[in-house]
């Protein structure tokens, strides 16, 4: 069960975004550093530079977890879209697809995107706290004694905080990063001579941190998140563990 939302319940960004970046700047760091450092026989060996490489993919995704625990007020959902007829405290109540929000970070419109499975309002979700909005935030208010129950279903398309072309803009810069050391040395010694004596260190960097990278980012990083999505029994968000599995009907407020 989970507070009802209403008009004028405030809506919160959380900080997803900002670790992400900050991951991904010592990430890219790691695996710059490592394709020197493996190149000049420092660290030595494929297997340390595909351990290198595996953990540089998972630093972007522990900043981004790290962050979402995080949040700050971001607006409040609006009069517009809310239930005419249907009031919890004297407030109209929110649901999903109608209601709209005012979002300090993103201009309009801005939508309730999520709602529960099987209660509805007007025919339409009822909306709680947790559940998201397009841009991204969540509504973090909602009634300190009304309670809605049901999964979470998502209405409409959701903006996620960390927007896709960012995270392909990392790996992308990952991998040029970790041939940095070939690319230096292709620059420096030019074209023919420059490929010839950066060719190996090209075949071990590109093979181990950038391959263990890939890896870790589209196989092992996934799985692990199935693998918790298993233990807790049911399909979760997990930055604040909301269930998505749907279930029947329980009531509709006309």
């Amino acid at each position: 069960m989970f507070e009802a939302a209403r008009w004028g319940d405030e809506i919160e960004h959380t900080g997803a975004l900002a670790g992400f970046l900050a991951g991904a700047v010592i990430g890219l760091a790691i695996a710059a550093a490592a394709a020197f450092m493996i190149c000049t026989g420092g660290l030595g060996g494929v297997l340390l530079g595909a351990v290198i490489g595996l953990g540089a993919s998972m630093i972007p995704m522990l900043g981004e977890k790290f962050g979402s625990s995080f949040s700050s007020p971001a607006g409040q959902i609006e009069l517009a879209g809310c239930s005419t007829n249907v009031f919890i405290n004297n407030r109209n109540a929110a649901h999903a697809e109608l209601s709209t929000a005012k979002c300090d970070k993103h201009p309009p419109p801005v939508r309730v995107a999520e709602g529960s499975s099987n209660v509805f309002i007007n025919g339409v979700a009822a909306s709680r706290k947790g559940d998201k909005l397009t841009c991204g935030a969540k509504i973090s208010g909602g009634s300190n004694n009304v309670f809605i129950g049901g999964g979470t279903s998502r209405y409409l398309p959701v903006d996620e905080e960390v927007p896709e072309w960012l995270r392909v803009t990392v790996d992308v810069l990952m991998i040029v990063a970790s041939m940095g050391r070939s690319i230096a040395s292709v620059y420096r010694l030019g074209l023919q001579a420059g490929l010839k004596a950066a060719g190996p260190c090209a075949l071990r960097v590109g093979a181990s941190i950038a391959g263990s990278y890939l890896a870790g980012r589209f196989i092992i990083g996934p799985a692990i998140e199935r693998a918790i999505g298993g233990f807790v029994g049911n399909p979760v968000d997990l930055t604040n563990g909301r269930k998505l599995l749907g279930d029947e009907t329980d009531f509709v407020l006309p």
